[in-house]
């Protein structure tokens, strides 16, 4: 039976124009060869309240800082 499903399937016009598509493999970064070549940031805000964060990983070492801002000031984010 399941061969008589695979001729049927692989015959089909409309099976094979809307056949589900092979997987994309995901791209991979290259692996950082020294401290602070590659990092990661992320800003982001707790629920309800007006209180932001900084997240930010280093891609060598696995290094992971994070820090609480109060106001989301361009010269403040700088001085950090």
């Amino acid at each position: 039976m399941l061969k008589d499903i695979q001729i049927v399937y692989s015959t089909c016009e409309n099976c094979i124009r809307f056949m589900r598509s092979a997987n994309k493999t995901e791209k991979r970064w290259e692996g950082a060869n020294y401290f602070l070549q590659r990092i990661h940031i992320d800003q982001g805000q707790f629920y309800n309240t007006n209180c932001s964060f900084l997240v930010i990983r280093d891609s060598f070492s696995g290094y992971v800082h994070g820090k609480l801002l109060i106001r989301k000031d361009q010269k403040k984010l700088l001085n950090l």
